[in-house]
C-alpha cells in the first residue's frame, strides 16, 4: 500500500506482482469488509456485532505476471473508530488459491473527510463585488 489512510469516496487500488512467486497462484478472491466489534470495556470484548461485505472481486491468475483490483469506499462511509467500547473498521480480505489456500487480511484506515475552510480564498470577508446602486422608492404627492 502506498497510502496509509483513505477518505470516504476514495478508491483503493491493489496491485499484485507474481514475477518473484515461488509457486503458481491459480486465483485471487478479495473483499472489502466493514465490521463492528465490541471493545475492551464491554462484557464480551472482541465479539463481532456486525459484519458487512461492501465489495468483492475475483480473478483467475493462472499465467498472469501482474494484475490489480479496485475497491471504492462509499462516499457516506463511517470513519474508522477504535474506542474502549466499540471498534468500527474496514478490512481488505484476500484469499489466494494454489495447491493450498492462503487467507490474508489488511486493515484499511478511513479518516473523516476534510471540512473546507470558509476562508480558503485568503481574503477578508468583505470582497469587492463590483459597482452597485442603491435604489430608493420615493412617493410623489399628487393633487
Amino acid at each position: 500500500f502506498f497510502k496509509q489512510t483513505y477518505m470516504p469516496g476514495d478508491v483503493v487500488l491493489v496491485a499484485f506482482d507474481f514475477t518473484g512467486a515461488t509457486q503458481p497462484c491459480a486465483s485471487i478472491s478479495a473483499s472489502l469488509v466493514v465490521s463492528e466489534s465490541l471493545g475492551a470495556l464491554s462484557l464480551d470484548p472482541g465479539r463481532a456485532v456486525h459484519t458487512h461485505t461492501l465489495q468483492t472481486a475475483a480473478e483467475l491468475t493462472d499465467d498472469a505476471l501482474h494484475t490489480h483490483m479496485r475497491f471504492a469506499l462509499p462516499v457516506d462511509a463511517t470513519p474508522t473508530i477504535d474506542t474502549d467500547v466499540v471498534r468500527h473498521e474496514y478490512v481488505l480480505a484476500f484469499e489466494f488459491e494454489s495447491t493450498e489456500r492462503l487467507r490474508w487480511q489488511v486493515p484499511v484506515q478511513v479518516v473523516p473527510p476534510i471540512v473546507p475552510d470558509p476562508s480558503h480564498f485568503n481574503v477578508p470577508d468583505e470582497v469587492y463585488q463590483g459597482p452597485s446602486r442603491v435604489r430608493k422608492l420615493a412617493v410623489l404627492n399628487s393633487l
